[in-house]
């Protein structure tokens, strides 16, 4: 079973890491309005779930 983790920000990544190590397969971030436009942030969540 695929069990995934959701959270609003981008600079959690201590959390979703421990979330990993508990066996959870999906990490969601959410992308508020203001955030679609920097690209710096997209490219970190891109690397955030390349190691999920």
């Amino acid at each position: 079973m695929d069990i995934g983790i959701v959270t609003a920000k981008i600079d959690e990544v201590a959390y979703i890491t421990h979330a990993e190590n508990l066996g959870y397969s999906h990490a969601w971030i959410t992308d508020p309005p203001l955030n679609r436009q920097d690209r710096v942030i997209e490219d970190f969540a891109d690397k955030v779930m390349a190691r999920l």
